[in-house]
């Protein structure tokens, strides 16, 4: 079992972050440039708010950040950020975004095939989800737990998507089997 207050934990809570996860962002975008100041960014399982967080200093004020989760999570202080409690089968709306984030995980039932086959429907859902609502050329980021179901999820990925790549970000914990899939140039017209 890992640690609760680990180097990336004390981290954020000295720099103002909701979770530590807001790191993995961080380096994500750094890397891969997903999100660009102005951009529209959907944030699907956003509680606690660390991507909200990280998600709203990318964009700026001239951006805006829709957060979603099933979870009450508390309000950021910004007129550019809203928060929707809602599980994904139930969100619909008509905005489009540049950037659909999903940092989503199940629920730790602590048997591995489990967990990892909740992991990949999940992503699957948050598919869907991006299918809907994201701009022509516009970037998705999806957490998936390592499973035999990744490679047909990719494969997915790649007919939609004109760029996907594996990323896993150096402040994820020892022993996780979770890795970002990073997709960019969305083609509309695969769908």
């Amino acid at each position: 079992m890992y640690k609760i207050k680990d180097y990336y934990h004390e981290r954020a809570k000295k720099e103002g972050y909701r979770s530590r996860a807001a790191y993995k962002l961080k380096e994500i975008n750094k890397r891969f440039r997903l999100i660009r100041k102005g951009d529209y960014v959907l944030d699907l399982g956003c509680s606690p708010g660390g991507w909200l967080q990280v998600a709203r200093e990318i964009v700026g004020e001239g951006g805006y950040v829709l957060g979603v989760d099933k979870l009450r999570t508390l309000p950021l202080q910004y007129n550019n950020v809203e928060i929707i409690e809602s599980d994904l089968e139930d969100f619909h709306t008509e905005m489009k975004f540049n950037v659909v984030l999903s940092d989503i995980s199940p629920k730790i039932m602590g048997k591995r095939d489990v967990d990892q086959y909740r992991s990949y429907i999940l992503a699957k859902k948050a598919l869907e989800v991006t299918e809907k609502v994201l701009e022509d050329r516009g970037n998705f980021l999806v957490k998936i737990f390592q499973s035999e179901d990744v490679k047909s999820f990719s494969d997915d990925l790649r007919k939609r998507f004109g760029y996907v790549k594996f990323y896993r970000p150096r402040s994820t914990r020892k022993g996780s089997s979770e890795i970002y899939i990073i997709c960019k140039s969305f083609r509309t017209s695969c769908l």
